[in-house]
Parts: C-alpha cells; sequence; structure tokens
C-alpha cells in the first residue's frame, strides 16, 4: 500500500541541531518510525526542570517565522526548555509537515515534547479547507495528514466507521465493500467518488470520521430522488454515474462543457465504443509509486506509450467504465451525467487556441481535421 507523499513546500523547514541529551535522542529516533504514537511518546519526554510553572500560557505564532525563531518565542516564553531542544526535536519529528502561524495555547506541563507536539498538531483557531471537485483520495489524505496532521491509521479507522454506519445509504452499492475491486490502496480508495468536494471547517474538535461523514452526507444529500429515477431511466445505477462524473470531472476545466463531455462518452457507451479518456489513463498510470514520484497523481502529458498501459482503469484497453470512480466529482459533473447535452459528439479534443475548452467532432474524418489544427498549433508545441 502506498503510503501518500507529504507536501514538499512546508511552511517551514526543520533545522537540525545535534545537542539533547542521550534518553531524549533516542525517544525521539523511536518517534520518528512511530507517527501514529506521536503525541503518546512525545508525553513520555521529561519536563524541562528550568520551566517548573505549570499555568496556561498563550502564545501566537506570526506567519513567515522559521523554525528557530519559533524555537526561541517559546522559549522566551518559557515552554519547552532550552531553544536548542525544540530546534532538535522539531528537526528530528517535522518530516515534511507544516507548523500553521495561529494562536497556541500551552496547558499544564509543558515539556519540549509536548510543545512540539502542540506545533505539529496546530494551532488552536478554526480553519477550513476546501476541497477541489476532480482531487483522488490520495490528495485529500496528503492535505490532511500535512496539514491537519491525521495518520493514515486514523484514516482506515474512519472510513471502516463511516462504512459500517452508513450501510443503508443508497450510495453504497455492495460492490463498494468487495476490497478486491479497489486494488492493493483499497482503504484509500474504498471512498473513491463519494467524499463531496468544498469547503469544510476543521476545530480543534473535529475528528477525522467526522470530516469523512460530513463530505459523504453532503453527498448523500445532495443527490435527490428524481436524480435517481431520470439515471435509472437513462439505463444508469448511481455508482455508474458517478464513476462517469469523475472522469469528465477530470476531463474539463471549463465548467460549461461538462455536459457536451458526458454527451460524447454517454454516445459512445451506447456505441459500444471504448471510452478512450486520458483522465482514466492518468489514473492507471499513478498505480505505480515510481510514476507517482516523477509525475504526481496526474501526469500531465500522457505519451503515446502510456496508452497502452496494462490496468482495469485505463479505457483506451478495456470496454465499458472502469470499476470504480477516480476522483472525487463536484455536483454539476454528478448533473451533467444525468442529464447531458443531447449531441451526436463521439470525439473531442483540445482547442488550437489553448484557453481550456475543446472541439468537438460526430465523425472521426471531422476528430482529424481537429487534430490536424490542433496538433499546427503553439498550443500543442507549449505541451510536447
Amino acid at each position: 500500500m502506498r503510503i501518500p507523499a507529504l507536501n514538499k513546500n512546508k511552511i517551514v523547514q526543520p533545522v537540525f541541531v545535534c545537542s539533547l541529551v542521550l534518553v531524549v535522542l533516542a525517544t525521539v529516533l523511536i518517534i520518528r518510525f512511530l507517527d501514529d504514537s506521536d503525541q503518546r511518546l512525545l508525553a513520555e519526554i521529561p519536563v524541562s526542570t528550568e520551566n517548573p510553572s505549570r499555568e496556561t500560557v498563550e502564545v501566537e505564532i506570526p506567519d513567515g517565522l522559521n523554525v528557530g525563531e519559533i524555537a526561541q518565542l517559546l522559549s522566551d516564553s518559557r515552554i519547552g526548555g532550552h531553544q536548542r531542544d525544540l530546534l532538535t526535536l522539531v528537526g528530528l519529528l517535522d518530516s515534511g509537515r507544516s507548523i500553521r502561524s495561529g494562536n497556541y495555547t500551552f496547558n499544564g506541563s509543558r515539556s519540549s515534547g509536548m510543545a512540539v507536539a502542540h506545533l505539529l498538531k496546530g494551532p488552536d483557531s478554526d480553519y477550513i479547507l476546501d476541497f477541489q471537485p476532480g482531487q483522488r483520495n490520495e490528495e485529500i489524505l496528503e492535505t490532511l495528514v500535512t496539514v491537519s496532521q491525521f495518520t493514515l491509521a486514523e484514516w482506515e479507522s474512519a472510513v471502516t466507521t463511516l462504512l459500517d454506519s452508513r450501510k443503508a445509504s443508497f450510495l453504497l452499492d455492495p460492490q463498494l465493500l468487495i476490497s478486491e475491486d479497489f486494488g492493493p490502496s483499497s482503504s484509500i480508495s474504498m471512498l473513491q467518488g463519494y467524499l463531496h468536494p468544498g469547503a469544510y471547517m476543521i476545530t480543534t474538535d473535529t475528528s477525522l470520521f467526522d470530516l469523512l461523514a460530513a463530505m459523504f452526507d453532503n453527498l448523500s444529500r445532495l443527490i435527490t430522488e428524481q436524480m435517481l429515477s431520470d439515471a435509472a431511466k437513462n439505463g444508469y445505477t448511481i455508482r455508474e454515474v458517478i464513476i462517469l462524473a469523475s472522469i469528465i470531472e477530470r476531463e474539463v476545466t471549463k465548467e460549461a462543457e461538462l455536459p457536451l463531455v458526458a454527451s460524447v462518452f454517454l454516445n459512445r457507451l451506447d456505441d459500444s465504443m471504448r471510452l478512450q479518456s486520458d483522465a482514466t489513463v492518468q489514473f492507471a498510470l499513478a498505480e505505480d509509486e515510481s510514476s507517482v514520484d516523477l509525475h504526481g497523481w496526474w501526469k500531465q502529458a500522457v505519451q503515446q506509450e502510456d496508452l497502452r498501459t496494462e490496468s482495469r482503469y485505463n479505457t483506451f484497453l478495456i470496454e465499458g467504465l472502469p470499476p470504480t470512480p477516480i476522483s472525487n466529482p463536484s455536483l454539476t459533473a454528478i448533473m451533467a451525467v444525468i442529464y447531458p447535452a443531447q449531441t451526436d459528439y463521439l470525439f473531442f479534443l483540445g482547442s488550437p487556441k489553448c484557453d481550456g475548452t475543446h472541439n468537438f467532432a460526430d465523425t472521426y474524418e471531422e476528430h482529424l481535421e481537429n487534430m490536424t489544427l490542433f496538433n499546427s498549433s503553439e498550443c500543442a508545441a507549449s505541451i510536447q
């Protein structure tokens, strides 16, 4: 199973300082390999004897401070002992995490370990996470790990609890619970497509289950009985609708084109044609960790050899829909699949204007003409 890589664009870069008593260093080295137990183990680091006071202290960490300045600020506030201890702990523990600006309240014991645990958890104030349509679960998890300090273990627990508590939901097709449909990262992929994008308030009391449940429940509320009925009249289950919506969400940058692209894929399915969606190839490529390391979760320029990638998700090779959604689509994309534009289009291709729009075609001959126009444009040259 691939554990999501942390965001490399850290707000604060760790600084390594090589002076700390051996017992603390040994404890920290253990923590380095046990992310899920960070706070419990940090609590075991002894309280500095120079700061025995246990009263509550509030500290504001302004935006833009580096680790050294933060450590000095805490030390000046008689939190966490020596500045060098704080620097060493942050350097060893940060591992790609971010220390966010904001207000922090330090209660009771203020050892170096607990001070750093609080820093890594984040400020006391509430904040908003804005998840964009078309993100895959791995991207959502990366954000939650980096910004909110949630863990993969918490994700797995939250997904298990959510599936159990929502098993009566109309969204949960029995197939969703068959892990072999989801490949090696089933705990991450299990709810792919069912986490509704948008802005969510995170408070100090928000658990990962609370957040995932809110995302799932929002989607449940937005899909009406009428939409389910109309999808069924078109011959599609809500699961199939979400799968196709997750594809067109990745294919389109202009919202107005969602119904048009939906019509292309629906027409191709009606004519027993393969979807041949680049987005599904991008998803298939990301099953290989080395591709993710090189290109991220979505390789930008799909090459001809990529179209031959062996995968159940590669719609250049498989018939019909892939086994699961490839991203978390917006309600607009879902509506576009249920209520597509009425066209005879079977093909679409990026416009040579390079403005994010597409040219559409009813026939392969028209599509070839669009390809000629695109390949001779500056837009084509810019993405080679």
